[in-house]
């Protein structure tokens, strides 16, 4: 985020970026956006005087603001509290449903992991698993995950 510029310039930054000066399509297509990650009321504020979680949900705003298939994520609910974590992963998927937008999170938060539709764990740059399907208990993931796991035959072994 750019602190001298309001949310709503920071969403409308890319194409400022792309192509100059927005037209009143792109103005309306960032408001939208605004709206879809419920930052309406604060679009005029200067990004300083938002809080974390807004500027996380202005910066989601901005990501889509060139309609792009997928988006990648690292750490998106890193620096937020659990509350605001839920919200911001709730918003993704919304989006995902939404608009169809991919997103490639990179997390160690095994349990934000454990409530996606796919994960693939890597391992000094190597992938060593690959768990597909939604789970019902997403602390199944997180065992699936730990050291000493055996996927082969679902169980913890002695390292």
């Amino acid at each position: 985020m750019l602190p001298e510029f309001t949310a709503l310039e920071n969403v409308l930054m890319p194409v400022w970026i792309s192509q100059g000066k927005p037209t009143r399509e792109d103005e309306e297509w960032a408001e939208k956006l605004i709206d879809t990650v419920g930052m309406t009321p604060w679009k005029d504020n200067l990004s300083t005087k938002l809080s974390g979680g807004q500027k996380q949900r202005i910066a989601i705003a901005r990501s889509l603001m060139n309609k792009p298939g997928v988006i990648l994520a690292d750490e998106p609910t890193g620096n937020l509290d659990t509350d605001t974590s839920e919200q911001v992963f709730k918003l993704l998927r919304n989006i995902n449903q939404e608009f169809g937008t991919v997103f490639v999170i990179v997390t160690h938060d095994r349990h934000l992991a454990g409530r996606t539709d796919k994960i693939i764990e890597i391992v000094d740059g190597n992938i060593v698993r690959t768990l597909s399907g939604s789970k019902t208990d997403e602390f199944e993931v997180w065992d699936e995950m730990a050291p000493g796991y055996c996927v082969e035959h679902k169980k913890k072994v002695e390292v």
